[in-house]
């Protein structure tokens, strides 16, 4: 029987968020449908599965300074760039 490796959960939740956010192109702003509640439901698999990742990748590091860095980094970036866009 085979697993689930890394790249598998990670297309899960890569089609998980892709799901999420067609929800938010065909239901803008109608949070009582029942299939737009459906389709937010699935994105609910992507954050535990990136938190999975963070601790994997914190547990395998060699140096805790440059990972943490890193997260801190891309995290920014990510925050500019929503923020950008929404202005």
């Amino acid at each position: 029987m085979k697993r689930l490796n890394s790249n598998h959960l990670k297309l899960i939740a890569i089609i998980a968020m892709t799901i999420d956010h067609i929800a938010d192109l065909l239901y803008p702003g109608i949070p009582n449908n029942i299939i737009s509640n459906v389709l937010h439901i699935i994105d609910r698999l992507t954050a535990p599965i990136m938190f999975f990742f963070i601790c994997e990748g914190f547990y395998h590091t060699k140096n805790l300074k440059k990972y943490i860095t890193r997260l801190f980094a891309f995290s920014l970036i990510s925050h500019l760039h929503i923020v950008l866009l929404l202005v």
